[in-house]
């Protein structure tokens, strides 16, 4: 584990700093990368599962952790809503349980009642401004018939 977080440690360096070899990580890098592998452990990570939430953008091992407390269990569970841009594992949670896609966040805003702020929203973009919630983008999404009426 301390390798893949030190081989990211090293792609993150700034380009133009100097005095460290490129190959290498110097000793207050290594303090961190042991430090950063100890929060990963300890979370129930292994080096394959943070090399995967690392690609994904994903640097702290709690976060990684939250996705897996809403549901889903790995990083490639977690990609298509990281990719699309819902960072928080609530939202996205609450949208896999109402069959909603990444893809049905791209269609546009026009929710009555609401400020369209332009009329050039997404979904997504307006839930990412806190103008509707992601339990009212489903409603929403079913009002309009793009995913079925759920029966009770």
């Amino acid at each position: 584990m301390e390798r893949v977080l030190a081989g990211d440690e090293m792609q993150r360096r700034d380009p133009y700093w100097y005095g460290a070899p490129t190959d290498k990580i110097t000793p207050d890098e290594y303090r961190r990368v042991q430090s950063q592998a100890r929060i990963w452990a300890g979370h129930w990570f292994n080096d394959k599962e943070v090399k995967a939430w690392l690609a994904l953008g994903v640097r702290r091992a709690d976060a990684a952790a939250q996705w897996r407390q809403h549901g889903f269990p790995d990083a490639a569970a977690a990609a298509p809503w990281l990719n699309a841009g819902v960072q928080q594992p609530s939202q996205a949670a609450v949208f896999v349980a109402a069959n909603v896609t990444p893809e049905m966040l791209e269609l546009r805003f026009a929710m009555k009642g609401r400020a369209l702020r332009g009329g050039n929203l997404t979904l997504l973009q307006a839930l990412q401004h806190q103008d509707v919630t992601p339990e009212e983008i489903c409603a929403e999404l079913r009002r309009l018939g793009v995913i079925p009426q759920q029966r009770q």
